[in-house]
């Protein structure tokens, strides 16, 4: 690595400048950009409710009549009914907000999904905000996070991921606005979006580090600090409320719930997976091209890139990946392994030379990549709020752009290979809600029965739509005759065997629903799921974000109990029939 590069670099960077404000152009452009994103986002808004949608759409149902008792309920989402203090992970700001939103709009997919857009809007404009006082251009870093397939997808779901980054953006974005002009009206949208952040997702505690670097620099400090110092406030003050109404503080009972050897992952496993997950589901691929401008790269870094290609494509092999799999998997842990070699040069340079502007971003990487060894497994959407931190970092030791055009055309094609991927996703998601309300419903209305099923994600939501009541593996239900069972065999929990009841026969089915649709977020023969590492029933760990597939979207497998019909090889004399039960 050349020094001096470094060297001028990192001085080049400094400290906020006074003069930076939101002038008329930037206001502008960070309308314009929200307006486009707008734009891209509704075609989607009609999207079935998917993965854990079900769990925070019932936790907002609670809230709405239970507000001051946000856990207050059970939830058979793992098998058995379960207290949500014991299994719901999430702080409830999200479904208080989605609560708030169903008491004055309709409760329906179009409606939950437009709640969520503000945010997904927020966060980019709070990144735009943030790549300005940066002095980065803040229209490529508004584009590079809408071409991430975590941003993208995430913002079309109804989990906290989104709502927790657009925070934590505003938090980061406050903070360093109040430091280089000192508006009380930046300190006000820092302290509150900080505040907030953590209660969003208890990962947003990843910003006090990153407020504290910012604290670093002289000016404003006291001010910087107190923003640090409000996740912290929230968190205690949130952990004394759950202590006083459920005797325990929820996000240390969560930690250990997730730190339980019966629930938790070998630390070799989370790191493959967030190295897998990272490179290409959280890093826009068009990123690739201002790594080659970076003026600033990681010492040995074609020995470990060559390594680290060589190793992962071995694994790759090792655990039954397809060759298309194996390529993506190689290049998405070498790019995780550049970003994480980038960002401990960078950070190694400033503690050298006492330059803090860009430790924010450095603690940010470090803290996040590191808060994921305190969750079960790795997810895309769990790693969405590295974005941020990488593309500033990148764009910022990167050279200028030599030719625009290029650029526009990069950019356009990452976004709609983005768009390609989260129609797929959307797809997927839509087979639960098709499959309930047309093949499922169909055979209720045929025939008497009651109906029971096996398999949460957006299944859960759908099934019990239209009636179906979701099977306690510790108090089965006792089936009778017309009874319908159907199992979705990629969602948790695992399937049941057909069911045995004496003097009922089973009638079995199975519908396997396909798609021409390649580009797949779920596919245990890809090793692909965005949202965990696994698959019910997969005989390989599913690290990829996405991928190619042609293996049908869902298998439902259903069951139809029936009477017992007696074959001549079963008859036995009438008198002996009639006074006994029916035979097995």
């Amino acid at each position: 690595m050349n020094r001096k590069t470094c060297a001028s670099v990192i001085e080049n960077i400094g400290v906020p400048h006074p003069l930076i404000t939101i002038d008329r152009a930037l206001t502008t452009l960070l309308i314009q950009g929200g307006l486009l994103w707008i734009f891209i986002q509704l075609p989607f808004a009609a999207g079935a409710f998917r993965i854990d949608d079900p769990y925070h759409l019932k936790a907002a149902e609670h809230l709405q009549t239970s507000p001051g008792d946000p856990y207050g309920f059970y939830i058979n989402w793992n098998g058995t009914p379960e207290w949500a203090f014991r299994t719901y992970a999430s702080p409830p700001l999200l479904p208080a907000w989605l609560a708030l939103w169903s008491t004055v709009f309709p409760r329906n997919e179009i409606s939950l999904h437009l709640a969520m857009l503000p945010f997904s809007v927020a966060a980019l404009i709070g990144l735009g905000l943030l790549a300005r006082s940066y002095k980065v251009d803040c229209g490529i870093a508004m584009a590079l996070l809408a071409c991430s397939p975590a941003f993208f997808l995430t913002s079309q779901v109804l989990m906290p991921d989104i709502v927790m980054l657009c925070l934590f953006l505003l938090a980061v974005a406050g903070a360093r606005l109040y430091q280089s002009n000192g508006r009380a009206s930046a300190l006000a949208v820092a302290c509150i979006a900080a505040f907030c952040c953590p209660l969003a997702k208890y990962n947003g505690v990843v910003v006090v580090p990153v407020l504290m670097c910012l604290a670093l620099v002289r000016e404003r400090r006291v001010g910087i600090i107190g923003v640090a110092m409000a996740p912290v406030l929230s968190l205690v003050l949130w952990g004394g409320f759950t202590w006083a109404k459920y005797g325990a503080v929820h996000f240390l009972a969560m930690s250990a719930y997730q730190r339980n050897p019966a629930m938790g992952t070998h630390p070799a496993v989370i790191t493959v997976g967030i190295l897998a997950a990272t490179g290409i589901g959280v890093l826009p691929l068009s990123l690739l091209g201002f790594f080659s401008r970076s003026q600033n790269r990681p010492p040995f870094l074609k020995e470990a890139l060559g390594l680290t290609l060589v190793t992962s494509v071995w694994f790759a092999v090792k655990i039954g990946y397809g060759i298309a799999s194996v390529l993506l998997f190689a290049l998405s842990v070498s790019l995780s392994v550049y970003v994480i070699g980038l960002a401990i040069v960078i950070g190694w340079q400033s503690l050298r030379r006492f330059e803090w502007s860009l430790m924010p971003l450095v603690a940010w990487i470090v803290a996040g990549f590191g808060f994921q060894y305190g969750l079960m497994f790795a997810a895309t959407r769990y790693l969405l709020f590295l974005a941020p931190p990488v593309i500033l970092l990148v764009l910022k030791l990167s050279a200028p752009v030599a030719r625009q055009a290029a650029l526009v055309v990069a950019l356009a094609a990452n976004l709609f290979f983005t768009v390609l991927l989260a129609v797929g996703d959307l797809e997927a998601a839509s087979v639960y809600r098709n499959t309930a309300r047309g093949e499922i419903r169909s055979r209720l209305e045929n025939e008497k029965g009651r109906f029971y099923f096996v398999g949460h994600w957006g299944f859960q939501y759908y099934a019990e739509k239209i009636g179906g009541a979701v099977i306690d593996k510790l108090n089965p239900p006792i089936l009778s005759a017309g009874d319908l069972i159907v199992i979705a065999k990629t969602p948790w929990p695992e399937k049941l065997d057909p069911p045995v009841v004496p003097g009922l026969d089973v009638e079995t089915s199975t519908l396997a629903v396909k798609s021409l649709w390649p580009v797949r977020t779920v596919s245990c023969a890809g090793g692909i799921n965005f949202y965990g590492n696994a698959i019910s029933g997969c005989v390989r760990p599913t690290f990829l974000p996405f991928g190619f597939s042609s293996e049908p979207l869902e298998t439902f497998l259903m069951y139809r109990m029936r009477e017992r019909h007696l074959d001549r090889q079963s008859w036995v004399p009438k008198l002996k029939r009639d006074t006994r039960r029916n035979p097995n």
